[in-house]
């Protein structure tokens, strides 16, 4: 079941468990992560199962497109389909909408081959659950090069520039998020 994250338990879940689930370059600043919440840019999700927290994910919309910001199991739960179950109810969530995107780290830029692997499966996870990544943008945020993954949510798969653009859009939403986008290699 996901339960909208109640604004009084965002200090709790970024101490807890985003400042551990997330290196410091991968995610916003505690501050400027609350101001957002505050502004209204993005909206946070917990995922209940048997009346127990099992992980959280934030989402920012714009002109019927959805950035998937964070999504993460707790420590716990991972490796047990929680994430597979959580991620079907979160789509199903927003079904109706244009697409959903996210970011996933690039592995031939991984430092260690146990990075690597961990990104490759990352990667084969969110494809299994119907992503397909655009390897053809060259995007960055936070100084980490990322590839854009996008479910479709039943439409016909948007063309690369339309994701690049609308990652563009989500940024320059929730401004004072660093971005460096070019969106394509040959240009």
């Amino acid at each position: 079941m996901l339960r909208p994250l109640e604004r009084d338990r965002f200090r709790e879940l970024y101490r807890r468990h985003i400042d551990r689930d997330f290196p410091a370059d991968e995610r916003p600043p505690e501050k400027m992560f609350a101001d957002g919440l505050d502004r209204g840019l993005y909206t946070g999700y917990i995922y209940v199962e048997d009346d127990e927290e099992r992980g959280y994910a934030f989402l920012i919309e714009r002109s019927g497109a959805v950035m998937l910001f964070l999504f993460a199991v707790y420590d716990g739960y991972r490796g047990r389909g929680v994430g597979t179950r959580f991620m079907r109810e979160l789509l199903e969530m927003i079904r109706g909408r244009r697409c959903i995107v996210l970011e996933a780290e690039r592995p031939e830029t991984a430092e260690t081959d146990e990075e690597r692997t961990v990104r490759e499966k990352r990667i084969g996870f969110y494809e299994r659950l119907g992503y397909t990544a655009y390897r053809e943008i060259d995007y960055e945020v936070y100084h980490v090069p990322m590839w854009l993954m996008v479910h479709p949510l039943g439409n016909p798969l948007p063309p690369a520039r339309e994701v690049a653009e609308a990652m563009r859009g989500f940024y320059s939403y929730a401004k004072g998020l660093p971005l460096r986008t070019s969106l394509f290699r040959e240009e």
